[in-house]
This record gives structure tokens, sequence and C-alpha cells, in this order.
């Protein structure tokens, strides 16, 4: 490898943009922009899942055929396997916080897949009596996952389901790279996060510099988290935005 070299991940941007969507959509006076910007987190948080298996995936050598096909894996898969790797237990699967995040990866699975649903409805007016109906209340039954307590259906995701799915993958990581894997904050960072690497021994965490305030924000809502630690390593704070658009 020639030095000095980037390495690019999407993880910290997926989780940034999922908690400044989620403070926009509490932040928002009209309620339709409040949901979807609570959709944007939603979809934001279920996404850093996937990218911290294949960052994780990322780090292990091994023949290209057999990344390849581990690159076909699930992602809790691919984060059990990465466990075995280190020689650390696997995820329970009947622990509660998995539960939550495998909540979040059905709705991943059904909104990649999208199919039509029939939500049973009831009107406020006789629509036999009315032909032409500007207006209508309507009264929806609601389907809330068990564990996250997030409909089933985007159409009734709210600002609370956005902190819910916040809740829930800040308490998987933790679970995860801290408590099974027992990795060092730096250790956390090297595999998640974009780093300038200057030489064999030595990188510089490379983050945009909203991230500490939207940690903070986090904390804010009530939701712990000590899987990142942003001041264990050296920073290389670069303005924003990095690149200008091609004209």
């Amino acid at each position: 490898m020639n030095y000095p070299y980037f390495s690019d991940q999407s993880f910290f941007q997926l989780l940034s943009d999922a908690i400044h969507f989620a403070k926009i959509s509490k932040e928002t006076s009209d309620q339709y922009e409040s949901q979807r910007f609570s959709r944007g987190s939603i979809m934001n948080s279920i996404l850093t899942i996937e990218s911290a298996a294949n960052c994780c995936l990322s780090s292990i050598d091994g023949p290209s055929k057999f990344l390849d096909d581990v690159e076909k894996l699930s992602s809790f898969t691919k984060l059990d396997l990465f466990s075995k790797f280190r020689e650390s237990d696997y995820i329970d699967r009947g622990n509660h916080i998995f539960q939550k995040v495998f909540e979040l990866k059905k709705i991943r699975d059904s909104s990649v897949h999208p199919k039509k649903i029939k939500i049973p409805v009831e009107l406020s007016l006789d629509h036999e009596k009315y032909d032409d109906l500007v207006e209508l209340g309507l009264s929806f039954d609601a389907s809330p996952l068990p564990a996250t307590k997030i409909d089933k259906s985007s159409m009734f995701w709210f600002t609370r389901d956005a902190e819910s799915a916040l809740e829930s993958i800040f308490s998987f990581y933790d679970y995860y790279f801290i408590d099974i894997l027992k990795l060092k904050h730096e250790e956390v960072l090297g595999l998640l996060g974009n780093s300038l690497f200057l030489k064999d021994d030595y990188c510089m965490l490379f983050h945009q510099q909203y991230l500490e305030k939207e940690l903070e924000y986090v904390s804010s809502l009530g939701i712990k988290q000590k899987f990142i630690d942003l001041k264990c390593m050296p920073q290389l704070n670069v303005p924003w935005p990095l690149t200008k658009p091609s004209i």
C-alpha cells in the first residue's frame, strides 16, 4: 500500500444524517415535513447496520473468492463472522437489543422490496352520500412492531419512531463493539471511521465537524452510547464541502 491514502467508509455519514434528520423532524412545525424527515432518519439508521457489517468485513484479509462469497451473507451473519475472526462471542439472537435492530432489518427489507398493503380505515363521513369529497376524516389502524414500536408502514413514522431507531442502533453498537468484541475506542474508529493513513502505524480520524454536536444531541434525548469517543484519536478537521460540484 502506498502512503498516504484515504479510507472512505459510509458509516459515520449515515449515522450523522440519521441524527440530523431526527433533529429536524422534531424541530419543524409542519407535520408532513416532520414525517418526511423521520423517514429519512429511520432509513439512514437502518443503513448503518449494513455499513457497519461491511466495514468489519473489509478489515479481514483473505482470498478474493472467499471475500466475494462472504459479501453475499446477511449483515448479522457478517458481524458474527467478524466476531469469530476476533475469537469473540456470537450475537445473542434472543437479546432484546438484537430484537430491536432485527426489526429494523425487517423494515429495510420491506422498503427495498415494497409491496401493496391494505390498511383498514373508518370514514367520519358517509361516503355513500358524497360523490365529490375535498376533505375527509380518516381513522387508521396502525401496526407497530413489538420491540421498537415503529409501524410496519412508513405512513405512520413520526419523530418518536426516528428516535426509537436511533436508540436501537446505538444500543446494538454498544453491545456488539464494546460488550462482545471488547474493542478499544481507537479500534472502533479505525473500523468504522473515515481515516487518513499517513504511514503503516499512524492514521488520523477524518470527520465532519458536525458529528460531535450531533452526538451531544443524541445524549440530550436520553440515548446513551459508549462505542464512539472522537477524542481518543488525532483528528483532521476539513472545511465542508470537500469538493465542488462539476459544472
